[in-house]
């Protein structure tokens, strides 16, 4: 599995999982697209190298966003008839069919801006760079959502905001805190954002 993993970054840029990989390659395939027109969030996102400590955190948090198909508006009636049409699946261990799962969001023409944070306040999403191109205003928008935890130097200020993120991985939104040590917050293996995969 190790070696099928490796070879598959050899091939690509990205940090995302095979079967993500995969799903994305046929449906591309099928509907005459490419990997540009589909790209997952991940593929457009990464931590500043000056913020590189918040890296795990932000993987953290922006995981399921990161393995989200981004699908404009003009493909999204081919992409939702494509994926409700069939099982989805990629070649597992052995060359075995293996049920996937996909995650799409559908990328309206136009959006309502978000308000700005307050000066002075280091948010996750000031963490994140997003790459040029045409899902670049969507993707701050997105950011603004999704990674509006203030990132906390230490406990008290983990404990003094709603939204809050440690170095650590620890995630506070309102009453629920998570921490996922199932994987080490620094486990290189376990990243998804990114345009290189050195």
């Amino acid at each position: 599995r190790l070696a099928a993993e490796i070879a598959s970054l050899e091939q690509r840029t990205s940090n995302l999982p095979i079967e993500q990989v995969e799903v994305r390659a046929q449906l591309c395939e099928d509907l005459g697209l490419t990997p540009d027109d589909l790209p997952y969030a991940g593929e457009l996102l990464d931590v500043y190298e000056d913020r590189a400590e918040w890296r795990g955190a932000a993987e953290r948090v922006l995981r399921g966003f990161a393995i989200s198909l981004l699908v404009p508006q003009q493909h999204y009636d081919a992409v939702a008839h494509w994926v409700n049409s069939r099982r989805l699946t990629y070649r597992g261990r052995g060359g075995s069919t293996v049920g996937a799962r996909l995650t799409y969001l559908r990328v309206p023409s136009r959006r309502v801006p978000l308000q700005a944070h307050h000066p002075g306040e280091l948010l996750l999403a000031d963490c994140v760079e997003v790459k040029e191109g045409s899902f670049r205003d969507y993707l701050f928008e997105e950011l603004m959502r999704r990674a509006d935890h203030r990132c906390a130097a230490d406990l008290e200020q983990f404990r003094s905001h709603r939204k809050a993120v440690t170095r650590e991985g620890q995630v506070r939104s309102g009453d629920r805190h998570e921490k996922d040590d199932r994987h080490r917050v620094d486990d290189t293996r376990r990243r998804v954002l990114g345009w290189g995969n050195e």
